[in-house]
């Protein structure tokens, strides 16, 4: 068994949560016991999630969207009440890591994504949030287009919605997971070849197109697995606690 607090301190602090202003709290969402044996990993918080890390006796859970935001009520209605009697009937702690999770530079959803494609993480910083970089430049000698897009979708299981508006071999590519179509223009101003990120968004279509670049939608949930996953991998290590990632297949 390792102390709960003790794995709280140790994420914050991997994490630098600090050093970010996010949409939501960072780290601790839901108290839950003292000790932990086994945790959970997840990309969303769901009944569906809590559910089946209660059954596999998680004593706590990870996730990279939590259960409180700040454009979101806080009221704990009827469906928050259903996710939580879970949580308390169960005594599982939730903390949820979201923008220290894409940044982070080891375990970061972007960096993660850069290397599951075969690419080097470029010196250059990409996709700034309030001054922090969110997203991660991908750099190549030349990766062809098929290719990268082949990676992702078999490492991701994703069925990735492609706009092959740019050159067919890739040498810089700009990722910034989940919904990260924002940052679609940082990446034409760049010049880079192609952009990568989750959810789609209508406006970038014939921006990407007018612009000459490759354009790559992975899906909100399926471009955010990696980073969970190896923080999961990272505790387990770290503490010597069990550790199970749960997928709970979103088509968004």
């Amino acid at each position: 068994m390792v102390k709960r607090d003790a794995i709280i301190q140790f994420c914050n602090e991997y994490l630098n949560i600090d050093a970010f202003s996010d949409y939501g709290p960072k780290g601790l969402q839901f108290l839950g016991k003292a000790e932990v044996n086994k945790i959970v990993t997840g990309v969303s918080v769901s009944r569906e999630l809590f559910a089946a890390a209660a059954e596999a006796q998680a004593d706590m859970i990870l996730v990279h969207h939590g259960e409180f935001w700040n454009n979101m009520s806080q009221r704990v209605d009827r469906v928050r009440k259903q996710r939580l009697i879970i949580l308390f009937e169960h005594d599982m702690t939730l903390l949820g890591y979201h923008l220290p999770l894409d940044a982070h530079r080891e375990i970061g959803n972007n960096v993660l994504l850069v290397q599951a494609v075969g690419m080097q993480v470029g010196k250059e910083q990409f996709g700034l949030y309030e001054g922090m970089e969110i997203g991660a430049l991908g750099v190549h000698t030349g990766l062809p287009l098929g290719e990268l897009v082949s990676s992702l979708e078999k490492i991701l299981a994703t069925e990735a919605l492609v706009f092959p508006f740019g050159p067919d071999t890739l040498k810089t590519v700009g990722f910034v997971s989940g919904g990260g179509a924002g940052d679609l223009a940082e990446a034409i101003d760049r010049g880079l070849d192609a952009f990568v990120t989750g959810e789609s968004k209508e406006s970038t279509y014939h921006l990407a197109k007018e612009a000459g670049i490759n354009l790559i939608y992975a899906h909100h949930y399926n471009s955010e697995k990696l980073g969970i996953q190896a923080l999961g991998h990272k505790l387990a290590g770290q503490f010597g606690i069990e550790h199970q990632f749960i997928d709970i297949p979103c088509p968004l």
